[in-house]
């Protein structure tokens, strides 16, 4: 299954970025869905993480989770 984000104005196909880039963009996600104010926001952060977390656990990778995610940053809602 493909999961495709929105990142500078293009769709971009999430398996095809470097696992480095996928581990800030979850770090990302996972800071915005926590700090946001609202479900919804919230609730497509969480969303955006497992999508992350399913494409690391493809290359057989663990989620980075000491890298400091940015809030609105790329890679999340």
């Amino acid at each position: 299954m493909n999961f495709s984000v929105w990142v500078g104005g293009s769709s971009v196909d999430v398996s095809e970025l470097p696992t480095t880039t996928i581990q800030q963009y979850r770090a990302n996600a996972h800071t915005t869905a926590c700090l946001a104010l609202g479900h919804n926001k919230s609730d497509r952060g969480h969303a955006l993480v497992k999508g992350y977390d399913r494409e690391l656990a493809s290359r057989n990778a663990n989620p980075d989770t000491s890298i400091e995610g940015i809030f609105n940053g790329k890679g999340s809602t």
